[in-house]
């Protein structure tokens, strides 16, 4: 086809082939773990199983609307408490049916030897 006017576009591939020289000279294994670490979200429904300091992410309506450190919930497992980061502070959510929680870990297999 004919060649790119637009110089932006003609930038972007350097810098992808960059990212891929530098993946490239880290070891295998190093690549290998990074390509396997991967996020899980697992839904809870019920909020007494929640411990404290789980990591917890909360959403309403498909979007998230908080993240935390656990700090307690009542026995009913009506009221969850959330130490959330960036100054946000300790925060209370009530179980409602639009409020879904998730526990959130990062897994990573452990290395075989």
């Amino acid at each position: 086809g004919p060649p790119r006017s637009r110089p932006h576009l003609s930038t972007q591939p350097r810098a992808n082939q960059r990212g891929r020289a530098y993946q490239n000279r880290l070891p295998h294994h190093v690549r290998q773990a990074e390509k396997r670490t991967v996020t899980t979200d697992e839904y809870v429904r019920d909020w007494t199983r929640i411990r404290t300091r789980d990591e917890i992410k909360l959403s309403k309506d498909g979007q998230e609307i908080a993240r935390g450190i656990a700090d307690g919930v009542t026995h009913d497992g009506n009221t969850l408490w959330l130490i959330q980061p960036a100054g946000k502070g300790r925060s209370m959510f009530t179980h409602q049916d639009d409020i879904l929680a998730f526990r959130t870990k990062a897994s990573r297999p452990s290395r075989q030897i």
